[in-house]
């Protein structure tokens, strides 16, 4: 209701010596708790939960993962068993994709070492996930460095038995968009029929654009049902105003009479002349 429950702020980390960014912060059902992630400038990660009160649970700060190497939490999901945290990973040399899952008490669920989402050479890079409650499953994307620029890539995991869902290779589950220019600012959102959408800014037009020193991008879509793309590769364009549109987000604004109504919003610079204007445009989609 707004009051100020404490009378003055606490220290929930307990380590002077270094930084810490708080990435993530759930409530932990205990009385109105929280658990949270945070990241150290010694390039650890880790866990943290406290009460009400704001007084640090026992067991607790913990770290993430073991190993030594930077690592950066990128997000994380809570679920009815517990919150689980992804983040980028220096350990073999590139950046990669790892996660791990815990249950609201701080147990681990997964692997010391934490589950490797994306382990592919070259960086890997700005992950972004979204939680399937029907299918007890996660849909994970990230940009992939293609030696000029970054494609988006996707792997599912299957929080039951935390197996990575990928190609029998071993590559990609999913390569939502590659080629031309450079694909990024990913948004991935699971819808109320099970499908994922999935929208993100795109430079693959830019190239056509001769003797033109602007930088621009365009919004581009994808849906994934059943394993399966719903549109054609690397996705149908939304926006291809001039000028660049950027950092696209899903969300759903109605449900009734059984259709379901979700609002795709960018940033926008189409108005921008002498100087840079940016607005916010959007469009809609029904399932």
């Amino acid at each position: 209701n707004g009051n100020v429950l404490w009378t003055e702020p606490m220290n929930l980390t307990n380590a002077p010596a270094f930084d810490n960014y708080v990435r993530i912060a759930f409530s932990n059902n205990e009385d109105g708790g929280a658990i949270f992630g945070y990241d150290q400038s010694d390039y650890y990660i880790y866990l943290s939960s406290i009460d009400s009160d704001g007084n640090i649970l026992e067991g607790f700060p913990k770290r993430v993962c073991d190993i030594d190497s930077e690592q950066f939490i990128k997000g994380g999901i809570k679920t009815d068993e517990g919150i689980f945290i992804y983040w980028e990973d220096n350990r073999s040399g590139d950046s990669d994709i790892y996660g791990q899952y815990f249950t609201l008490s701080g147990d681990l669920i997964g692997p010391e070492d934490g589950v490797p989402i994306s382990i592919y050479p070259n960086d890997q890079k700005s992950p972004t996930i979204t939680y399937n409650e029907s299918l007890n499953e996660i849909l994970v994307c990230w940009e992939g460095f293609n030696g000029a620029d970054y494609d988006i890539f996707c792997n599912t995991i299957d929080l039951t038995t935390l197996m990575v869902n990928t190609q029998n290779d071993g590559s990609p589950l999913y390569t939502l968009a590659e080629g031309e220019g450079g694909q990024q600012n990913t948004f991935i959102y699971s819808a109320l029929n099970g499908h994922y959408m999935c929208t993100w800014d795109d430079e693959r037009q830019s190239t056509d654009l001769e003797g033109d020193d602007q930088f621009h991008t365009d919004i581009y879509y994808q849906e994934i049902s059943n394993g399966s793309f719903v549109y054609e590769d690397n996705g149908v364009v939304v926006c291809d105003a001039y000028h660049a549109q950027y950092e696209p987000k899903i969300a759903l604004y109605n449900s009734e009479n059984g259709e379901d109504s979700y609002l795709l919003y960018w940033i926008d610079q189409r108005s921008t002349g002498k100087d840079y204007l940016f607005n916010l445009y959007a469009q809609s989609i029904t399932h």
